[in-house]
């Protein structure tokens, strides 16, 4: 007889309950609850050995086995928040109030890669990749990689919460590190990019802390500029791509919305990049809210609104 939907949210809830009792049984997780236990103020770096311990220990091959066996034996149970890009498949696997372990399983195939290279070849102002500068401390452990796998170190210019990066400061690239099996990254907050290239088959454990700044800078790999800043919480990182999918379609009816999300967003960030999407929407509209962000309550807003004015008025001038 099948299940009822109380009686497969029960068996749901009880199967993951089972599964993070099983994870947490693994033998490398006793020395990071013992250290969590005593540490009164959480700081990454220090955890960065337990976390390569567990990469090194078969961590993640009993994550899977574990997995495994509960599809076996519950055809319709769902990992713990599973989300899916277009290569890699991931889920969480255990959550404390400092950081977040999740596994990660990827595959990139050299049709792929070479489709993406010919593409860039025939659109080259169209695709360019991006390097998102990590708002978090960031581990990055891989149990499985391809042989010719690479990490891309870059220096990333000083930038802080109150002074984010100048658009004049490029990344300086360091190296290529090539990666094998049993390798990890450790990134800084505010300092690293996971760059990784690889074609074959990646298994990883990721481990990441908890945001220490409110948006990110992200630069082009093509020109190593800076491209835009984005934010870090879901809610602003979701208005920020919902107003450049607008952009592209031009969606006339979203003036409104997007003109009243730029004056009263919280983060000073997202309130600059709806007032470039509101530009491009509409010129009018983009030009009076830049007279207004003259007396935003953030430095950054009255002073980048001050210089696009002025940009602005400079380029028409010219025009005539």
């Amino acid at each position: 007889m099948p299940m009822t939907k109380n009686q497969y949210i029960e068996r749901m809830i009880s199967t993951q309950q089972e599964t993070l009792e099983k994870i947490k049984a693994h033998p490398s997780m006793a020395p990071i609850r013992a250290k969590l236990e005593c540490d009164k103020d959480f700081k990454f770096s220090e955890y960065v050995p337990l976390f390569e311990n567990m990469l090194k220990s078969g961590f993640l091959q009993h994550v899977i086995d574990v997995e495994l066996n509960n599809l076996k034996n519950f055809p319709d149970y769902q990992l713990r928040n599973f989300s899916s890009e277009t290569r890699t498949k991931g889920w969480q696997v255990l959550e404390t109030k400092d950081f977040v372990i999740n596994v990660g399983i990827g595959t990139r195939t050299p049709e792929e890669v070479s489709y993406i290279e010919w593409h860039k070849s025939q659109n080259p102002g169209e695709f360019q990749s991006k390097l998102t500068v990590t708002p978090k401390h960031f581990y990055m452990g891989f149990a499985l990689i391809p042989y010719g796998s690479n990490h891309i170190e870059f220096v990333v210019p000083e930038w802080d919460e109150n002074n984010p990066p100048s658009p004049n400061e490029k990344l300086k690239f360091v190296r290529e590190r090539q990666l094998q099996n049993g390798d990890s990254i450790y990134l800084k907050s505010g300092e690293g990019i996971p760059a990784v290239t690889y074609t074959g088959k990646i298994v990883y454990l990721e481990v990441a802390g908890k945001n220490d700044f409110s948006f990110s800078p992200v630069y082009c790999l093509e020109t190593l500029k800076l491209d835009m800043l984005v934010g870090t919480d879901e809610q602003a990182s979701r208005i920020e791509l919902l107003t450049r999918h607008l952009i592209n379609v031009e969606a006339e009816e979203s003036i409104e919305t997007v003109e009243k999300a730029s004056k009263e967003h919280s983060h000073h960030h997202i309130r600059w990049s709806l007032m470039e999407c509101l530009y491009k929407l509409s010129p009018e509209k983009g030009i009076q809210r830049l007279k207004d962000g003259l007396t935003d309550p953030h430095i950054h807003i009255r002073n980048a609104s001050a210089l696009a004015l002025n940009t602005i008025s400079q380029e028409k001038q010219n025009a005539n």
